[in-house]
């Protein structure tokens, strides 16, 4: 069943002279039960498609298109009703736990008070006694004394599983995760993934994982969709993705991977970096495209699809 289903998101701020598009047009669904990878450098426009789906694109930012949840459209619903549906069916870990975080709440009393608001007949100290245990399933000594912590008492990787325990408190249907593994060791990391796991195999939420670490969303992602410059470039099941990539971009993004059957001096790069997001005419990668010519700076590509289910947006990717 779909869960999530976008169609022609853009976000836009204005600028001098008009508006820049920092999301331009982005189309994609998302199943029940579900986990969808979204990839990309820092500035592609990862984390505003996220804060968009959350309806908390600050002002002056504006959002058009497409964002309906469960069948119910959100862009242009009141803040009464964007506030009823965070952190209940819709919740969000962000990239950035200590901008997360009140400083002047402790960590335990911000955990409790998603369930206060959203559980019906749950009172402060329930919720209290339940943010101790949800403290405890992320990994973090001490929950109690913890809980009773301000974030500015707590490591960044506690902040940050602190951050993960309030979007899970109320067992979301979707759950968009900011980069969650930031600040984690490799223990800590995978027993966070493998609680996302068995929370969505016990009541089918649906996971939107953004990360710069292709390893790891190699293994946990059923598809995967890769961004640039605000664009979706790529977009395959997981697993044909990386057997078989073929854009450009996806292609250097993968070559930079560490292999320890590859020793060389120095891992490949793409070079240059990502682009002013209002390029114009043209593929928004070509600049820094190994296969670009002319033609590809005259017309921005649309996604074709080249196998069942694997969409391309370049010129140059043949069937």
């Amino acid at each position: 069943m779909t869960l999530l289903e976008v169609a022609g998101l853009s976000v836009s701020f204005p600028r001098t002279g008009g508006r820049r598009r920092v999301v331009a047009g982005i189309s994609f669904s998302l199943d029940a039960g579900r986990t969808l990878g979204v990839v990309g450098e820092s500035g592609c426009g990862k984390s505003v498609t996220a804060l968009a789906l959350m309806g908390l694109v600050p002002s002056p930012g504006t959002v058009a298109g497409a964002i309906r949840f469960d069948g119910r459209e959100l862009i242009g619903q009141p803040a009464a009703a964007w506030r009823a549906l965070r952190g209940k069916d819709i919740a969000m870990v962000f990239q950035e736990p200590m901008t997360a975080l009140n400083p002047v709440m402790t960590v335990g009393r911000q955990i409790a008070e998603a369930l206060v608001l959203h559980r019906d007949g749950m009172g402060w100290h329930e919720g209290e006694r339940e943010a101790v245990g949800l403290l405890e399933a992320v990994g973090i000594n001490s929950p109690r004394e913890r809980a009773r912590a301000y974030p500015h008492q707590l490591s960044g990787g506690m902040r940050q599983r602190a951050v993960i325990a309030m979007a899970l408190a109320c067992e979301p249907r979707l759950l968009i995760a900011d980069e969650p593994s930031t600040a984690l060791d490799v223990t800590i990391q995978a027993q966070i993934l493998d609680l996302m796991l068995d929370l969505q195999d016990r009541t089918g939420m649906a996971i939107q994982f953004i990360s710069h670490n292709l390893a790891v969303v190699s293994e946990i992602a059923h598809e995967i969709i890769v961004m640039y410059a605000g664009r979706i470039v790529e977009r395959a099941p997981a697993e044909e993705l990386f057997a078989r990539p073929l854009h450009p971009y996806t292609l250097g993004l993968i070559a930079t991977l560490p292999d320890p059957g590859r020793r060389v001096a120095r891992l490949p790069v793409i070079p240059g970096g990502v682009p002013d997001l209002d390029t114009g005419g043209g593929c928004r990668f070509a600049d820094r495209c190994p296969r670009a010519e002319p033609s590809c700076r005259e017309a921005e590509p649309e996604a074709v699809e080249r196998a069942p289910g694997h969409l391309v947006a370049c010129f140059k990717v043949s069937a």
